[in-house]
C-alpha cells in the first residue's frame, strides 16, 4: 500500500509539471518549495483512500475490485471536499498584489495543480492498485518478517488508538465545557504572546545574506578632502575587520583562493557627497558569526563620523531602507518643523535607534536674495534680480553651433576668476527695466541659508519624511511604544499635523488588509462548499472551528526557534488551515456515517476519533516532518522560506490535539445546545399557547 501511494505521489508530481510551462510557472526555488509544500497533503489524500481500503479488507476479511470501490465511495465525499477547501485556502497566495506575489503566485499553482492530479490519481487509479491489498501473512522469510514488523508498528498506532486515544477523549468529552475553555486560554495565550511583543514581528524575513553595502552620507556642502577622510576612515575599519575575522578565511570557490576573513572582496567609491563601498562576504553556512554581526562589528570598528547625516550598513536579503518611516504632514511650516524635531528627540531616547534623520537635512547652503523696499518702483522683481546673478555665475545661452553631428551650446558668463570668489558681487551691478545699471548692494540683501532640495507632498499637503535605522525586529515595540502614550501627546501639541506610516509600515498594513479581504473570501467559499456537501450549516462551522488554532502552532513555532512572525509566518499559518481543514471533514463525515448506522452522538464521536486517529496522526506527522529539513537547512536563501515552513509544521501539528480532542468535543457541545434549544422552544410554545385542555370525565 505504501509503495503505491508513494507512486501515486510521483504521478501527481509528473502531471503538475506538464502543467506548469502554460501558466508560466519555471522550476525555481519557490515551485520547488511548492512540491515540498503539497507533499504532506497529497499523502493525506493517499492515506484516506488506503485507510479506508484497508479497513474494509479488515472487516470483511476479503480484497478486489469491489471491496476497493466500496470503500473510496466510502470516503469520496470528503475527500472531494477536503481537495476543494485546501484549494480555497492557497487561493489567495495568487490573488496577493504587490512584491509579494512574485513569490507566491509560483507556489500556489503548484500546489493547485498538484492537487488536482492527485484527486484524480486517488480516486481512478490508487483504488484499482489497492484492489489485490490482502491482509499480511507471516512467515520466516526476510520479506515475512519485515511485514511482521511493519504489522507490529501498524498496530501500536491501533493500540494507542483503543487504549491511550479513546479513553483520553472519553474524559474529555465529560467535561467538554473545561476542555473547551483550556482550548481557548492556549489560544488567548499565543495571541497575548504576539501582542506583548515576546514573539518578534517583523514583515519581512532577516534572513543571511553573502553582500554587505555601505552607504555614508554627508551634507551636500561638505568639500572633496573631508570625503576623502571618510573613506579612508573606512577602509581602515576594512583592514582591522580582516583581521578580526583572519580565523574563518575559507576558500572562494570562485578563484580557489583564500579569503580576507569573512571578506571576499571590497570596493569602495566616492560619489558627490556619499561614500559607498561593497563588500562581498563569505557563504554564510561556511562562519560561525553571523552577517548581522558583521555589519555591526563593521560600524563599531568604523568609529564616530560627526558630520554624517545618514550611516547604513545594509545586507543582501534582509530590508531595504529605514527600519522606521514615518511622514509628517502639514501647512503650518512653522508647526511642521516643531513636530519634526519633537519626533527626532522622541525616537533617540529607544536603546535600539542608531540614528534619525529627515528629508530635509540634506539641503545644501545656497545664497538667498530678498528685495529692499523701494526696488518695486524701479521695474525690479525678485525673478528678474535672481535671473540676472544666474546669468553671470552660470551663464546664458548665446547660441548653438553645430559640429561632428551634434549641437554645441555657447554660454555668457562671468570670467573664471571673477566666479571663483562672492567677492565679486560687491561689485556686481543690476540693469533696471529703464537700461540703468545700479549696484546690486543697494536693491536687495543677500544672506546664506539651507536651500530646498525637493518638496515631498502627501494629501495635497507638505509633508516631512522621518526615518530612524533600528533593530527591526524592535519596530513593533517601538511603535507600540509611541501609540501608547507619546502620540497622543504629539497630537496634542501639534493639532495641525497628520502623521502617516510609510515604507515597511505602510506595506504591511496594506498587506494585511488585502489578505484579511481574500481570507475572508476563501473562508466563505469553504463554508458554502462544506454546507453544500454535508447538507447542513452548523457542521461547516464545527470543522471550521478549527482554523483559529493554526495560528496557535505557528506562533509556538516561531517561538521555539526564535523567528520574527511576518509576511510568509502568515501565508504558512494559511496554508495550514486548509490541512487542518481537511482533518476535521474526514473526523466529521466518519461521525455522520456513524450515526447513520444507529450510534448516538457520544459513541459515534468516541469511534470516528479511534477510526481516523491513524489516518490523522500520519498526516499530521509526514507534513511535519516533511517540512524538517527546510526547517534546519542552513543556506542562506532557505532561511527566507523558514518562517512559512514553521507555521505549517507547527499548525498542522498543533491542530492534530484539535481535531482529535476538540472537535469531537464542539461536536456534543452542538448537541447539548440543540437538545436545550429545543426545550426552551417547547416551553415557550406551551407557556404561548396556554395548558392544554382538560378532557371530559366520562
Amino acid at each position: 500500500m505504501a509503495a503505491w501511494a508513494t507512486i501515486g505521489v510521483m504521478t501527481a508530481f509528473a502531471g503538475a509539471f506538464f502543467i506548469l510551462p502554460f501558466v508560466d510557472v519555471s522550476l525555481n526555488f519557490m515551485s520547488v518549495f511548492g512540491f515540498l509544500l503539497v507533499l504532506g497533503i497529497m499523502v493525506d489524500d493517499a492515506i484516506i483512500v488506503g485507510e479506508a481500503v484497508y479497513e474494509q479488507v479488515e472487516r470483511t476479511g476479503k480484497s478486489g475490485v469491489e471491496n476497493s470501490i466500496l470503500a473510496t465511495q466510502l470516503v469520496l465525499k470528503p475527500l472531494i471536499a477536503s481537495i476543494l477547501v485546501t484549494m480555497m485556502a492557497f487561493s489567495p497566495w495568487m490573488l496577493i498584489s504587490g512584491d509579494a506575489r512574485q513569490f507566491t503566485r509560483a507556489i500556489s499553482i503548484v500546489v493547485m495543480s498538484t492537487l488536482v492530479f492527485s484527486l484524480i490519481e486517488s480516486l481512478l487509479i490508487l483504488p484499482a492498485h489497492l484492489a489485490h491489498v490482502t491482509l499480511p501473512k507471516t512467515s520466516k522469510s526476510v520479506v515475512g518478517r519485515l511485514m511482521a514488523a511493519q504489522q507490529a508498528c501498524a498496530h501500536s498506532v491501533l493500540w494507542v488508538a483503543r487504549n491511550v486515544h479513546r479513553p483520553l477523549l472519553k474524559a474529555a468529552i465529560g467535561h467538554r465545557y473545561v476542555t473547551l475553555a483550556i482550548f481557548i486560554s492556549v489560544f488567548m495565550l499565543s495571541i497575548g504572546l504576539m501582542a506583548s511583543g515576546r514573539i518578534k514581528q517583523a514583515f519581512m524575513p532577516e534572513i543571511e545574506g553573502d553582500f554587505m553595502q555601505v552607504s555614508i552620507e554627508l551634507p551636500q556642502s561638505t568639500p572633496f578632502e573631508r570625503m576623502k577622510e571618510v573613506a579612508d576612515q573606512l577602509d581602515d575599519a576594512r583592514r582591522r575587520l580582516v583581521e578580526e575575522t583572519g580565523d574563518l578565511a575559507v576558500v572562494d570557490p570562485n578563484t580557489n583562493e583564500k579569503t580576507l576573513g569573512v571578506v571576499r572582496s571590497w570596493a569602495m567609491a566616492v560619489d558627490e557627497n556619499v561614500v559607498r563601498s561593497w563588500v562581498s562576504l563569505t557563504p554564510p553556512e561556511s562562519r560561525e558569526i553571523g552577517s548581522k554581526k558583521i555589519a555591526e562589528r563593521a560600524k563599531e570598528l568604523l568609529g564616530d563620523v560627526p558630520d554624517a547625516e545618514k550611516i547604513s550598513f545594509e545586507l543582501s536579503g534582509n530590508n531595504q531602507g529605514a527600519a522606521i518611516q514615518i511622514a509628517l504632514i502639514g501647512e503650518n511650516q512653522e508647526d511642521l518643523r516643531a513636530a519634526v524635531e519633537d519626533l527626532k528627540a522622541q525616537l533617540l531616547t529607544y536603546a535600539s535607534v542608531r540614528s534619525v534623520r529627515d528629508s530635509e537635512e540634506a539641503a545644501n547652503e545656497e545664497l538667498q536674495i530678498k528685495l529692499k523696499s523701494g526696488a518695486e518702483r524701479l521695474g525690479l522683481t525678485l525673478a528678474s534680480v535672481s535671473n540676472q546673478v544666474r546669468q553671470a555665475y552660470f551663464g546664458e545661452e548665446a547660441q548653438r553651433l553645430p559640429r561632428d553631428g551634434d549641437d554645441v551650446r555657447v554660454y555668457v558668463r562671468y570670467p573664471e576668476e571673477a566666479r571663483r570668489s562672492l567677492s565679486s558681487l560687491d561689485d556686481f551691478r543690476v540693469r533696471t527695466a529703464d537700461g540703468r545699471e545700479i549696484p546690486l548692494g543697494s536693491v536687495a540683501e543677500l544672506s546664506f541659508g539651507e536651500g530646498v532640495t525637493g518638496l515631498d507632498r502627501r494629501q495635497r499637503q507638505r509633508s516631512i519624511l522621518v526615518e530612524a535605522e533600528a533593530d527591526r525586529a524592535a519596530r513593533a515595540d517601538i511603535m507600540r511604544d509611541l501609540e501608547a502614550d507619546y502620540f497622543r501627546r504629539f497630537d496634542a501639541n501639534y493639532p495641525t499635523v497628520t502623521r502617516e506610516d510609510i515604507g515597511e509600515a505602510e506595506a504591511e498594513q496594506e498587506f494585511y488588509a488585502e489578505i484579511g479581504r481574500l481570507l475572508t473570501l476563501a473562508v466563505l467559499g469553504m463554508y458554502i462548499l462544506l454546507a453544500v456537501v454535508f447538507r447542513r450549516y452548523s457542521l461547516p462551522a464545527l470543522i471550521l472551528s478549527a482554523i483559529p488554532f493554526a495560528i496557535v502552532g505557528a506562533i509556538v513555532g516561531h517561538g521555539v526557534f526564535s523567528v520574527s512572525f511576518g509576511l510568509f509566518s502568515a501565508l504558512g499559518a494559511i496554508a495550514a488551515m486548509g490541512v487542518v481543514v481537511n482533518d476535521n471533514v474526514v473526523l466529521i463525515d466518519k461521525m455522520n456515517q456513524f450515526r447513520d448506522e444507529g450510534d448516538n452522538a457520544l459513541e459515534a464521536a468516541l469511534d470516528a476519533g479511534v477510526s481516523r486517529f491513524r489516518q490523522i496522526f500520519l498526516t499530521s506527522v509526514t507534513e511535519f516532518i516533511g517540512l524538517m529539513p527546510m526547517i534546519f537547512e542552513e543556506a542562506a536563501i532557505a532561511q527566507f522560506l523558514k518562517p512559512m515552513a514553521l507555521s505549517l509544521a507547527f499548525g498542522v501539528l498543533f491542530c492534530m490535539p484539535v481535531t482529535l480532542i476538540l472537535t469531537p468535543c464542539l461536536y456534543l457541545i452542538g448537541k447539548d445546545v440543540k437538545t436545550l434549544v429545543t426545550r426552551v422552544w417547547r416551553v415557550w410554545v406551551r407557556g404561548w399557547r396556554g395548558p392544554a385542555p382538560a378532557a371530559p370525565a366520562e
